[in-house]
């Protein structure tokens, strides 16, 4: 289950990896390769904190915060796997997670070996002095190693309850990637994690309704793919894909008994936010279908009617949208505010 409180700025993480275990092993390999991973399963747990850095009163770069239990793959071409030295890719669990201002740090620790119930991590191997790393979270073993980390941005989407009953992202979309190159001399081994997604987060009020119901909330680009499968190159870092969805869907029908997303009147708002594919794009119309307003189509350009063109890799705050009563009105573009709040990189 995830854990996070509002989501309000670009995903920045920055994870160090490495130090080196003290102990021996028989054969040649000397020493286990041990993880710590500096920032935040199949059920991903990386939460964003809703705080770090401000910049006049805004909050520019917010820390995201590592969960105990999160997950993440690493894999390389050069070590070993300790019970299973015909593979090269390895599971590794947050062990237990500091903060420290914009960044949370974290100790890994490798899974269990089911049959000897022993961590079974990464070992150096002496028959290759320099190593190469790759790492990807959330796990999977099955899209990662020294080529490029796959993933897939779901082109329809549901945001998940987390232990404390708020509405959250589903944050299985935060896809990351790292990689590094060390000899087993160097402790620790760092590995700094770049996003490999683009989120939109959406705040929404229900205007003079009274109380508004969302049935379908739609995002679509007349331009550029938004949803679908992606790759990572190792070499470069660079993300790519053959994707043509141009649509991203938010599927509302969990957030109540009768399938819909209910807002309430009094100054109260929704937020939804939807993870995109990490590439740039632009010309994006959003497209609320609910009651009492019916469907209201509003293209994401700023006040001076502009196309707002997003930057990938980042998160973004898109505030002040109200839906309005007039169902007749259609098209109308509503003035709101978009925020890229800071980079989308940290490093130490």
């Amino acid at each position: 289950m995830i854990r996070t409180r509002t989501m309000q700025a670009v995903c920045l993480l920055a994870l160090a990896c490495g130090m080196l275990a003290g102990c021996k092993k028989d054969g040649g390999v000397k020493a286990s390769v041990q993880f710590s991973a500096t920032s935040n399963s199949a059920a991903t747990r990386t939460a964003y904190s809703g705080e770090g850095e401000t910049t006049s009163g805004k909050l520019t770069k917010e820390r995201i915060d590592w969960v105990d239990g999160d997950k993440i793959t690493i894999y390389s071409p050069e070590a070993v796997v300790e019970y299973t030295s015909s593979e090269h890719s390895a599971e590794y669990v947050i062990a237990s997670h500091t903060t420290d201002g914009i960044r949370s740090k974290a100790v890994l620790a490798p899974t269990v070996h089911t049959a000897t119930g022993m961590a079974n991590g990464l070992w150096w191997n002496d028959a290759a002095p320099t190593h190469h790393f790759y790492a990807r979270y959330p796990a999977d073993p099955a899209k990662i190693d020294d080529t490029a980390m796959a993933a897939t941005i779901p082109a329809t989407q549901q945001m998940k309850k987390d232990d404390t009953g708020a509405w959250v992202p589903d944050m299985q979309y935060a896809f990351m990637f790292a990689k590094a190159t060390a000899t087993d001399t160097e402790a620790p081994v760092e590995l700094d994690f770049y996003p490999e997604f683009t989120a939109l987060q959406f705040e929404i009020g229900a205007g003079g309704n009274g109380e508004a119901k969302i049935s379908s909330f739609t995002l679509t680009s007349t331009s550029d793919p938004l949803a679908g499968d992606f790759t990572v190159a190792c070499a470069t870092g660079v993300a790519s894909t053959t994707s043509t969805t141009k649509t991203l869907s938010m599927d509302v029908t969990n957030r109540s008994d009768d399938g819909v997303l209910v807002i309430t009147g009094g100054g109260e708002s929704a937020t939804i936010t939807l993870f995109a594919l990490p590439k740039d794009f632009t010309n994006l119309t959003l497209t609320v279908v609910g009651q009492p307003f019916g469907t209201r189509t509003l293209k994401l350009a700023d006040k001076d009617g502009n196309m707002i063109a997003f930057t990938g890799g980042k998160k973004y705050w898109i505030k002040g949208l109200d839906l309005p009563e007039l169902l007749e009105v259609t098209g109308e573009n509503i003035n709101w505010d978009v925020e890229a709040r800071g980079e989308s990189i940290y490093w130490d």
